[in-house]
């Protein structure tokens, strides 16, 4: 924050100290039953506080300090990812990627403490951080779905259907006058057939759309239902092999996918094979 008048009087205001001290004389101006005296007084010793303390630079260099300490440190790269991820996500594809995480660290978690040797723990590191691949998996695809919910709907078939007749019904005219004025004519047919070419390319890429998010759905379903199969089966075995199968097909059904889900604009967040920690705490 650059440190302007405005900025000092702003930091020195918040100070938690002074905020204390006018929402406590603001209280005592009612209680004490002459708030037209009082008030003027805590207005009057706020305004001393601002004027002096508020705008001496020692101060401002501990107030600066605080806020420093205060602010919480930047993510790493992998977390910036998840939480952008994350925040895309409309409430309930929210609830459902924590509802699956949480099913996961339960049982991540009853495992780890029913094993006891030091192989046993190295294959719980294993599962937790297979886990965490085939979860990000699993956000990454309800990240293309909330994209693709959200063009559908901002983007509505009948509009363009109902621009299609218009430009048709426009273009039929100006084909009808061209007898009239051949010239003028023609060059409204050239760009109504260039408007109608366009009108129909949107109404087929709203119908890939639609098409695609079925599709997502059902690979979404599918997706979380191996997960579920995988956390449970790791809680009565531990075929490494097995479960790599298990993961790699989850990877290989996005990998095929993403061509027709995401848009080139976020290809290249997708792209990062490797996952955030998102249930390494467990093992800790």
């Amino acid at each position: 924050m650059p440190d302007t008048f405005g900025n000092m009087l702003k930091r020195a205001w918040k100070w938690h100290w002074n905020l204390l001290f006018v929402g406590a004389g603001t209280v005592f101006a009612f209680l004490s039953g002459d708030p037209g005296t009082v008030l003027p007084l805590v207005g009057a010793a706020e305004l001393a506080y601002l004027g002096f303390l508020g705008s001496n630079p020692r101060f401002q260099k501990i107030l600066r300090s605080r806020e420093i300490a205060n602010t919480p440190p930047p993510l790493p790269g992998q977390q910036v990812q998840l939480a952008r991820l994350l925040q895309f996500l409309t409430p309930e594809e929210s609830r459902r990627f924590e509802t699956l995480k949480e099913r996961c660290s339960a049982l991540l978690g009853l495992r780890s403490r029913l094993e006891a040797t030091g192989g046993a723990l190295e294959e719980s590191s294993f599962r937790a951080e297979s886990l965490d691949r085939m979860l990000w998996v699993f956000l990454k695809l309800l990240h293309q779905k909330a994209g693709l919910d959200r063009f559908l709907a901002a983007t509505h078939r009948e509009d363009l259907e109902a621009d299609l007749k218009e430009a048709e019904s426009q273009l039929a005219r100006a084909r009808s006058e061209a007898a009239h004025n051949p010239v003028t004519a023609e060059r409204q047919a050239a760009a109504l057939e260039e408007k109608i070419g366009t009108i129909r390319e949107r109404l087929a890429n709203h119908d890939r759309a639609a098409e695609n998010l079925t599709v997502l759905g059902i690979e979404l379903d599918k997706t979380e239902q191996k997960i579920h199969h995988v956390c449970e089966v790791g809680m009565t075995g531990g075929d490494s092999s097995a479960l790599s199968a298990q993961i790699e097909s989850i990877s290989h059904t996005l990998r095929n996918s993403e061509a027709d889900y995401v848009p080139a604009s976020v290809r290249m967040l997708l792209e990062e094979d490797s996952p955030p920690p998102i249930l390494g705490q467990v093992l800790e």
